[in-house]
């Protein structure tokens, strides 16, 4: 998440939106699954861990995404939607649908782990490097979701 607070975000929003006004919000809920197992014990596993309990040192918390709903509401949100989509992390699952974001995202996350790496660990003078991650994204064996 990009806010320290993101139910004052949340309050802020509603404050100034004008009646009837409408609200989203995405976010990734930074906890990778894995209906088989297949992410269990490899370094992708451990890199998601060590970045969000370094995202915490910096007063972020990744895994707010299931608050959300709550949080608008008690900001004054009425008639509040929450809709969760599984994110395949390469094109493992069945279905053209899935595939092809499974592709798309596959492509965020290649992009996106690089640049987040540094960004977050350097914060916090964390030593890091490039072998932190496996690489295994890519391999349709190991069948990654995140929320």
């Amino acid at each position: 998440a990009a806010f320290r607070d993101p139910s004052t975000i949340f309050t802020k929003a509603y404050e100034a939106l004008a009646p009837g006004g409408y609200f989203e919000m995405q976010d990734v809920y930074f906890k990778p699954i894995s209906p088989d197992g297949t992410i269990e014990g490899t370094k992708w596993q451990g890199w998601c861990e060590l970045l969000v309990e370094s995202a915490k040192k910096l007063g972020r918390n990744w895994r707010g995404a299931p608050h959300y709903a709550q949080w608008m509401r008690d900001a004054g949100f009425e008639n509040v939607v929450e809709k969760v989509v599984q994110l395949p992390v390469n094109t493992w699952p069945k279905g053209q649908k899935n595939k092809i974001m499974g592709a798309w995202f596959l492509e965020d996350v290649l992009v996106g782990v690089p640049a987040i790496t540094p960004a977050v660990l350097s914060r916090i003078r964390c030593l890091w490097s490039k072998a932190l991650i496996d690489g295994k994204a890519q391999e349709r064996a190991l069948h990654i979701v995140l929320l």
